[in-house]
């Protein structure tokens, strides 16, 4: 069985193509460079990717507005399902274009991430206690509404968009957001 992942299979091409319709609408976040000591890992340059100095605050900035500018966004808008990040880059992304959205998030997000997605004048949505439930709620209004889902993580343009241009052979090679660091290589 094929792993998901491999069907959003993105070439360096494609991103290097891409990214001057992108760039305009993001922020071009410093790379800087760390020993893995200073992590508790081996020796090593960790290239650490200051996401969180994104306008959302996370690197799901670059998908969300990937999303509108490849997609053709029906007039209900979009809608998306979303534990925090993921809803602040969505409604950052449709404020930037003029899109409707609403945003469904579980009774567990943080105040800090509903503040923001209301900040953006995305419509926001208690769905549930769970990311599940939110995500349940979120397919129903697609449904019923005709706007476009975007999912969270299991999209093409989430990885188109991952690995910046600048990005060399570097043995290892963080995203770093606010709260957590990440392989770029991971999920």
């Amino acid at each position: 069985m094929e792993h998901p992942q491999n069907s959003f299979a993105v070439t360096r091409e494609e991103i290097r193509d891409f990214y001057p319709k992108l760039a305009p609408h993001i922020r071009r976040t410093p790379v800087i460079s760390v020993d893995g000591t200073e992590f508790g890992l081996e020796p090593g340059t960790l290239a650490l990717k200051l996401e969180l100095l994104q306008y959302t605050g996370s690197f799901k900035a670059r998908g969300a507005v990937t999303n509108l500018l490849t997609k053709s966004v029906p007039r209900a808008g979009v809608v998306a399902a979303s534990g925090g990040n993921h809803g602040v880059a969505i409604a950052f992304a449709a404020r930037k274009f003029g899109v409707a959205a609403r945003i469904y998030v579980p009774t567990v997000a943080s105040i800090a991430k509903t503040d923001r997605i209301r900040g953006y004048g995305a419509e926001l949505m208690i769905g549930g206690e769970l990311y599940a439930d939110a995500y349940a709620e979120s397919q129903k209004w697609a449904a019923s509404s005709g706007a476009m889902a975007i999912h969270a993580y299991d999209q093409r343009e989430r990885y188109s968009v991952k690995v910046p241009l600048d990005w060399k052979s570097r043995s290892r090679f963080l995203i770093l957001t606010r709260y957590s660091w990440r392989s770029a290589g991971e999920g």
